[in-house]
């Protein structure tokens, strides 16, 4: 350290003056010498130098365009190219390094008996991945075509392919007959090592406790599940001589009468039970899914108390179906004999499916607007529709939202653009099974609540004609103007139940009404 002040006082001719001093280096030497030391020590371990930035160009304000690299795909396009004509497995990319220091990699083509197209490097660094597989490709590609040229390697046609996986499609197809859930394989090892399959049969109780492997490594992951599919294609066969899937050819006998059903129309119990819990004002079913196996599904269905009681569970477990369709039918099918069992259940309703449910007469007194306005009819959305224009709120829309972790359950609500205080959003209701069922639950309680808003307007309107006096005109007229504080006197009356058919001035129809819960279950299953 220099504690004299003078000694590097510069000189007027810009020089320091004195003598220089032993161990006292400039920054710019001290720089030069550490990256001198780093360089060789980096050089003499392997490890690979940091890009430097030097050679990177950057656009000065009003220069134009500059380049700064090209990019290609080239080789890797044709590399593709080539192994899709001859029918041959995808290569296999490997990558080392980082965006810091750089990338390299190797390529290899698992399942060809050719250890030139094994292992494949390229020892230069690249900025990026996609420009260490272009020139992985570059070098592997002309590899490939002299192998070809000399019938090293030979074009894979379709009998080729297929006959690679005679035992694993024959297991598959054997354990679809005797209504066995499909077998779990597990692959260990590398392109290197060759690899290790090992097979399991989870939801096969003589086969709890029994995996399966390989004796051999194969070249590649297919190679290796067939030859353990052989394996295990042989012991089923050997457990169907000796009879041990009896019991699961007989519930295999229910899977296919389920599926015999499905191609025919019958009772929608689904439909059949939500109808039945609306017309007595209960909770809505909830279906509760399972899964056993790969392919098979089971379900139970709640329905919630009005009192404090636990809800309601029917179905089981151990009735199994391909589809989760047919497992929500076997469960509300419970549901429905049991109500049936207790005497709850209409005695007038159809064997086809749907809840007859008269509507009760209205109020002695009607009122003049009954005349002029439309009676409603159709489905609960075009009602909601006519209406609306009744009570000049423009045309409904439905948002929907899909359930992030099963999309075939949604929550829906009704809104209406520049419909003031009613603009929504309005009769929402949430996790419905089907996109359809939800927007019509959706449009029955928006049905409820614009019914609500007409006959708020139109009590309105009769106040102003006893003060005033005035035709049955101005009563009709005043429905499809929006009063000031009519959502709030709404919400009240709806959140007290709703309004009720006796309360309703419109409507008056002494007939039955059906609403049909008949579904054809040929439809597409979930």
């Amino acid at each position: 350290m220099v504690d004299n002040a003078t000694t590097l006082a510069p000189a007027i001719d810009g020089t320091v003056s004195g003598t220089k001093l032993d161990g006292v280096f400039s920054m710019d030497e001290y720089m030069a010498k550490f990256n001198a030391e780093k360089a060789a020590r980096e050089t003499a371990t392997g490890v690979p130098q940091k890009p430097g930035k030097a050679s990177k160009v950057v656009p000065q304000p009003g220069q134009g365009p500059v380049a700064v690299g090209a990019r290609t795909s080239k080789y890797t396009v044709a590399l593709h190219e080539k192994y899709q004509a001859l029918g041959l497995p995808p290569p296999s990319f490997d990558y080392r390094g980082s965006s810091d220091y750089g990338w390299t990699g190797t390529i290899s083509f698992p399942g060809l008996d050719a250890p030139e197209l094994q292992g494949i490097k390229d020892e230069k660094v690249y900025s990026g991945k996609q420009a260490v597989k272009e020139a992985l490709s570059e070098r592997a590609l002309p590899i490939l075509n002299q192998l070809v040229e000399a019938g090293v390697v030979k074009k894979m046609d379709a009998g080729t392919r297929a006959r690679s996986s005679k035992y694993r499609v024959a297991l598959h197809d054997k354990h679809q007959k005797l209504g066995l859930p499909q077998p779990f394989f597990e692959h260990t090892g590398s392109t290197e090592q060759g690899w290790t399959a090992t097979i399991s049969f989870p939801g096969i109780e003589a086969f709890k406790a029994k995996t399966l492997k390989n004796t051999a490594p194969t070249k590649s992951k297919q190679e290796a599940t067939e030859a353990v599919s052989k394996v295990a294609f042989e012991l089923i066969e050997d457990a169907e001589r000796e009879g041990i899937f009896a019991s699961s050819a007989k519930a295999k006998g229910t899977a296919q009468m389920q599926a015999q059903e499905k191609k025919e129309p019958g009772p929608n119990y689904t439909g059949q039970l939500l109808e039945f819990q609306r017309a007595v004002s209960g909770a809505q079913p909830t279906y509760h899914d399972y899964q056993v196996g790969g392919t098979l599904f089971a379900c139970q269905v709640s329905i919630d108390s009005s009192d404090s009681t636990p809800p309601q569970l029917f179905g089981s477990l151990d009735s199994h179906f391909t589809s989760k369709k047919a497992a929500h039918q076997e469960a509300a099918r419970h549901a429905v004999e049991h109500f049936k069992a207790i005497g709850t259940w209409p005695t007038d309703s159809l064997d086809a499916g749907g809840i007859k449910k008269r509507k009760k007469g209205a109020a002695t007194e009607a009122l003049t607007s009954a005349s002029t306005t439309p009676s409603l009819s159709g489905s609960y959305p075009q009602q909601v529709q006519s209406l609306a224009h009744t009570l000049s709120l423009g045309t409904p829309e439905w948002r929907f939202s899909p359930n992030p972790l099963d999309r075939d359950f949604h929550t829906v609500a009704c809104y209406f653009a520049g419909g003031g205080q009613h603009a929504g959003p309005i009769g929402e209701v949430r996790n419905v099974f089907g996109k359809k069922k939800a927007k019509e639950e959706c449009a029955r309680l928006t049905l409820d609540y614009l019914k609500e808003v007409r006959a708020a307007r139109t009590r309105f309107a009769e106040e102003i004609l006893r003060d005033v006096g005035g035709s049955g005109q101005v009563v009709s007229a005043a429905v499809g103007r929006e009063v000031e504080g009519e959502k709030e006197v709404v919400e009240a009356r709806i959140g007290k139940g709703g309004v009720s058919d006796e309360e309703m001035d419109v409507d008056v129809d002494d007939d039955v009404e059906f609403e049909d819960a008949v579904e054809s279950l040929d439809t597409a299953g979930t």
